[in-house]
């Protein structure tokens, strides 16, 4: 015979990962130490439509078949952008998604662009943050 109120081939007690503490209580987000959550604050919205990889680097430059890898050569044209002065020191990037989706590639191609710059060291990535230019890419020699 079973007790009422207990279920028979289920165990009776709770899975470690399912204990019920302060850090799980939803309405004040407190942490098991007492202490609020911090909260970062939100970034500002950046409006890349007007930043010069989506309106000068042109869609059809990645489309047309060469030996060259795509990631290579968006990192170049990255690059002359960089040269030119169109992106000067400090200014933020748009996203891998918003450039895959302008240049109609994939987003693993920009990360790798982006990845070939950053170990030139023309741009600095903060996860979180977003991608910036470094203040050496003005004077980059290639």
């Amino acid at each position: 015979m079973t007790s009422p109120g207990r279920r028979t081939g289920r165990c009776n007690f709770r899975p470690l990962n399912r204990l019920r503490t302060k850090s799980h209580r939803r309405k004040g987000h407190w942490h098991v130490d007492g202490g609020p959550r911090q909260v970062r604050a939100p970034t500002p919205y950046v409006d890349f439509r007007s930043s010069p990889i989506l309106t000068q680097l042109p869609r059809e430059l990645l489309a047309t078949p060469s030996p060259i890898p795509a990631y290579h050569r968006l990192a170049c044209q990255i690059r002359q952008l960089l040269d030119r002065g169109a992106l000067r020191p400090g200014e933020q990037l748009p996203s891998e998604h918003q450039i895959a989706e302008h240049l109609h590639v994939s987003r693993p191609t920009v990360r790798r662009a982006l990845q070939q710059l950053q170990q030139s060291d023309l741009i600095s990535r903060e996860q979180g943050k977003g991608t910036f230019v470094n203040d050496k890419a003005g004077q980059h020699v290639p």
